[in-house]
């Protein structure tokens, strides 16, 4: 099965250098998967929980394209060496600063 990552210049730079493909919304806690007790509204809790969804169906030896925007091209074809994991939404996470951005879930 193949899998797109939309990314943009900077990301896609950083994707490839550290061999990871990842996606997150970056201002939606991820505590709520662990604590029943922490509500988020609609909105947010269906895009997490679809993030989630889509990442997780990505399985070792599946095949990864990345679409960079800004240049509108296909990159790849990559394989997946793992399966997906959380990376929490919080000031530790992987590459924060350079990428700007927060990815939760990353392969």
């Amino acid at each position: 099965m193949a899998h797109v990552f939309i990314v943009s210049k900077i990301t896609f730079k950083y994707h490839l250098e550290y061999q990871f493909a990842g996606t997150g919304a970056g201002d939606v806690s991820t505590d709520f998967i662990f604590d029943a007790k922490i509500k988020l509204n609609t909105q947010d809790e269906k895009r997490s929980v679809g993030m989630i969804t889509d990442v997780s169906r990505i399985k070792k030896g599946d095949k990864i394209l990345f679409f960079v925007t800004g240049i509108s091209k296909f990159f790849g074809i990559f394989e997946a060496e793992s399966e997906f994991f959380l990376d929490p939404n919080d000031n530790d996470n992987y590459l924060v600063n350079e990428l700007g951005k927060i990815l939760t879930y990353r392969i």
